[in-house]
C-alpha cells in the first residue's frame, strides 16, 4: 500500500501501516539510487540506522489501530534516517559526549533543510514538520528549557526554522543565531562538526558558571533516544539503555528532534522564556519519541526469509507418513473450494429451455431455466517447521524430532494442496528461511528440501509465527490457518501474544508441538504428535477444528 493512500483514511491497521511504510523506504531508496534498507520493528522508542543502513522503528501490533498522524510520524522518522543515509559520514565524530550531541542536532538539521532546498521528495517538509511538533508537543511540562542538557535539543528545532519552538536562554539567543547563519555554509558532516566545536566552544564562554556545558558530560551520545546518562559507543544496535538506544551513530538517528514546517524567523517567541531553574524539575535530556509501542508487541520483527539452503549429500530422511485415508478425505472436503453453480428448468422467465417447447401448445408456461452458483471458499495456509538446535535430539521413543516434525510438515502440507489449500512453509531457528511460497515450488522441490534440510540455532518462533501470519494477511484467502511444529522451547510470552494478535484478525494458529505439550503458547489449538503415526489421530482432527 503506498504512503498516500494509509494517509487518506482516518485509521489502518498495524499490519498495513507497517507493510506501507516499509514500501515508503523502499520507493525512497529507490528514487535516490540507495541500497535496498532493511527495517527492523522492534520495542524502541523512536527510529535509529546503523552504518550498514539497517533502520529501527517503533514496533507496531498486527492488530493495532494506528491513525493518520501516527503514520504521518513514522513516515517521517522513516524519512529522516535516510536522508542521514544519503548524506551523514558516519565517522565524523568529536569523542567528546556533549560535542557530539550539538553535532547530531546540527547535522539533523543540515540533512533536512538540504532534503527541501534539493526537493528530494515533494512531502518532506509537511512530514518532518509533524514529526519534531509532535516531539516538543511531547516534552515533559515540568522541563528545565534552561538546564544544559536540554541546549542539543533546543538548538535542533531552533535551527530547523519550522515554526516549532521552544524556550532557549536569552544568553544562547546570539550563539544559536550565528548558527543558524553558518549552516547553509555547511556543505558535509565534516562542516557541521566543525559548526558543533564552535558552539560548544561559545557555550564554554557563558558568564553564569552553572550554565556551562561539560565536555567530560556523559550524557546521551548522537544515535541514543533512550540513554541513561552512562555514554555508549558508535554503531551500538543493541543498546541496553546504558550506551543508549540502537544505533548510536553521529547524527544518525534522529534523536534530537526532527521535523519541519512553517519559517520560523530570527527573532523566536521563545527567546529569553527559560528563566531560573524551576524547583524540582528533571535535568536529563528531553527524550524525543515516536508514537508509542502501538499494541500488543515484544521483541523484534523483520519481514524478510532467506532462501533455504540444505546440501545434496545430507542424509535423506522418511517423510512417509500413514494417514487414515477416511482422515485425509474429510480435511480434503473442509478445506477444498466448494463453488458451484447449477441451472434449474421449470421457471416463467429466463433462458428459454428448447427441451420444454412441446409442453408450450398445452399450456406450458414454465418454459425456461435459470443458472445459479454458490460462492466457494478459498484458503491458505502456511506451515512453519522449528529447525532450531532443540530439534535435533531424540524423542522417547528414539525418534529424531526434526525427522518427526519434518514428516509431519510433509503430511500437512501435501494434504492440503491435494485440497486446493495456497500452502507456504517456512523454516525457523534464530533465522527465517523460505522452503515454500505460495502458488510457486513444486512440490517434489519442496520434499525433496524437507528430506535434507539442516539448521541449528536459537528459538526464534514469535518472528516466524509474525512472518506467517503477515504472509496470510496479504493473501487473498477467506480462511487462513498458519501450523507451527516444533517443541515450544522458543520466545514462548511474545509467540502466544502473536498467535492472539492473528485470532483478532481471523488468523487461526495451531500448534504442533513435537513431542512437548505446547498449550502455554496455542491454547486450545495446540496437539501434541510424538510419533508421525499421531498426526492422522490428533492433528488433523484438530485442523478439522480450524477449518
Amino acid at each position: 500500500m503506498k504512503i498516500e493512500n494509509l494517509m487518506s483514511r482516518p485509521t489502518v491497521r498495524g499490519f498495513e501501516a507497517r507493510a506501507g511504510l516499509e514500501s515508503f523506504g523502499a520507493m525512497l531508496c529507490k528514487m535516490w539510487s540507495l541500497p535496498p534498507i532493511t527495517v527492523t520493528w522492534g520495542p524502541i522508542a523512536s527510529a535509529c540506522i546503523d552504518q550498514q543502513g539497517n533502520i529501527t522503528l517503533a514496533d507496531i501490533a498486527d492488530d493495532a489501530t494506528v491513525t493518520r498522524t501516527e503514520v504521518a510520524r513514522y513516515a517521517g522518522f522513516l524519512l529522516h534516517e535516510l536522508l542521514h543515509r544519503r548524506y551523514t559520514d558516519f565517522n565524523a565524530r568529536d569523542g567528546r559526549p556533549y560535542v557530539d550531541r550539538l553535532h547530531n542536532a546540527i547535522e539533523d538539521a543540515w540533512i533536512e533543510s538540504r532534503c527541501i532546498r534539493e526537493g528530494l521528495t515533494g512531502n518532506a517538509r509537511g512530514l518532518l514538520h509533524q514529526l519534531i511538533r509532535g516531539m516538543v508537543d511531547d516534552a515533559p511540562a515540568t522541563v528545565d528549557w534552561s538546564a544544559v542538557p536540554q541546549y542539543p535539543f533546543s538548538l535542533a528545532v531552533y535551527l530547523r526554522q519550522y515554526g516549532v519552538t521552544v524556550p532557549v536562554p536569552a544568553s544562547l539567543m546570539p550563539v544559536y543565531r550565528e548558527a543558524l547563519r553558518r549552516l547553509p555554509a555547511c556543505s558535509s558532516s565534516t562542516d557541521t562538526l566543525a559548526l558543533a566545536q564552535w558552539v560548544f566552544s561559545q557555550m564554554q564562554q557563558q558568564p553564569e558558571q552553572s550554565s556551562k556545558p561539560d565536555d567530560q558530560q556523559q550524557g546521551d551520545q548522537p544515535g541514543n533516544e533512550q540513554g541513561d546518562g552512562q555514554g555508549g559507543q558508535p554503531g551500538d544496535q543493541t543498546g541496553d539503555g546504558k550506551g543508549g538506544q540502537q544505533g548510536q551513530q553521529q547524527g544518525q538517528d534522529g534523536s534530537d528532534g526532527e521535523g519541519e514546517g512553517e519559517d520560523q524567523g530570527d527573532t523566536p517567541a521563545d527567546a529569553g522564556k527559560a528563566g531560573k531553574p524551576r524547583a524540582n524539575s528533571p535535568s536529563r535530556e528531553v527524550e524525543p519519541q515516536a508514537p508509542a509501542t502501538k499494541g500488543d508487541t515484544g521483541g523484534t520483527f523483520t519481514a524478510q526469509a532467506g532462501e533455504a539452503r540444505y546440501k545434496a549429500t545430507n542424509p535423506t530422511r522418511s517423510l512417509d507418513v500413514t494417514i487414515p485415508g477416511a482422515l485425509r478425505y474429510q480435511v480434503r472436503r473442509l478445506f477444498e473450494n466448494t463453488a458451484q453453480d447449477w441451472v434449474e428448468p421449470g421457471y416463467r422467465s429466463g433462458r428459454l429451455n428448447p427441451g420444454a417447447l412441446h409442453r408450450v401448445p398445452h399450456g406450458g408456461e414454465d418454459v425456461f431455466t435459470r443458472r445459479f452458483e454458490r460462492d466457494g471458499i478459498d484458503s491458505a495456509a502456511v506451515l512453519l517447521l522449528d529447525l532450531s538446535g532443540s530439534m535435533f535430539g531424540e524423542l522417547d521413543n528414539n525418534l529424531s524430532k526434526i525427522d518427526t516434525a519434518a514428516a509431519c510438515t510433509w503430511a500437512l502440507a501435501e494434504t492440503l494442496m491435494q485440497a486446493g489449500v495456497d500452502v507456504a512453509i517456512l523454516g525457523f531457528d534464530n533465522d527465517l528461511y523460505r522452503l515454500r511460497d505460495f502458488g510457486s515450488t513444486p512440490a517434489l522441490k519442496t520434499r525433496a528440501m524437507l528430506e535434507r534440510i539442516r539448521t541449528g540455532g536459537s528459538t526464534n518462533d514469535y518472528a516466524a509465527i509474525r512472518l506467517a501470519h503477515q504472509m496470510l494477511l496479504r493473501h487473498h484467502a477467506t480462511r487462513r490457518v498458519a501450523f507451527v511444529l516444533g517443541d515450544g522451547i522458543g520466545d514462548r510470552a511474545n509467540a502466544a501474544r502473536q498467535v492472539r494478535q492473528g485470532e483478532n484478525l481471523g488468523i487461526a494458529t495451531i500448534g504442533v508441538g513435537i513431542g512437548y505439550d505446547v498449550r502455554s503458547v496455542y491454547g486450545a489449538g495446540s496437539v501434541r504428535v510424538d510419533r508421525p503415526a499421531d498426526l492422522g489421530r490428533v492433528a488433523f482432527q484438530k485442523m478439522k477444528g480450524a477449518a
